[in-house]
């Protein structure tokens, strides 16, 4: 991958935090959403953070106290969110320069299929620091599931971008279980 991701200072100084801490706690993690976009689709303006983790023997309460700790902010939907696993754990943080405050959501893995998204993560460089993204074909797979307009026009600019080197193996089979098939056949047709 050789391509440039475009990070505001806003978006690379929390960022830098968040990985910070998920290495400290010594949890798998890979980013998705909008900045792993930029590795393998269209560049676009991202407002927020997603990951995918994996706590491991770490209790998700313990991983927030630690967010808290380090000055994160837990959204009020946390309460609601922890009563049911797929979703993330959304929360706020201060970048220190400017002060904006920034979403952060992370994604629990949790099946097989997430656990396998992160063992297949890459290790990338911006901006001379060293970061985890997901594969081209597990961002289209996450997209297809959210299925959100802005999800769909990003799926189909990583297919556009990728879609020689995709492994389309691997992107049938986990379609096909995650019950996207369907979706993942209407955008490859184009």
């Amino acid at each position: 991958m050789e391509r440039e991701l475009k990070l505001s200072k806003v978006i690379l100084d929390v960022l830098e935090e968040v990985i910070g801490i998920v290495k400290d706690l010594h949890i798998e993690y890979a980013i998705m959403g909008g900045i792993a976009l930029q590795a393998w689709g269209r560049e676009r303006v991202t407002r927020d953070i997603d990951l995918i983790v994996y706590l491991g023997e770490i209790e998700r309460e313990k991983f927030l106290d630690t967010l808290i700790k380090r000055g994160f902010k837990i959204s009020k939907k946390e309460s609601l969110n922890a009563k049911e696993p797929s979703l993330p754990i959304s929360c706020y943080y201060e970048e220190k320069t400017y002060g904006l405050w920034l979403e952060i959501d992370f994604f629990i893995a949790q099946t097989v299929y997430q656990k396998k998204a992160l063992e297949r993560s890459l290790e990338i460089e911006v901006l001379g620091k060293k970061i985890k993204i997901v594969q081209p074909e597990d961002l289209i797979l996450h997209k297809l599931l959210a299925n959100r307009p802005i999800d769909r026009v990003d799926v189909e600019s990583v297919i556009s971008e990728q879609k020689e080197s995709l492994d389309k193996d691997y992107l049938f089979y986990w379609a096909r279980v995650l019950g996207v098939s369907k979706r993942l056949n209407s955008f490859l047709k184009r």
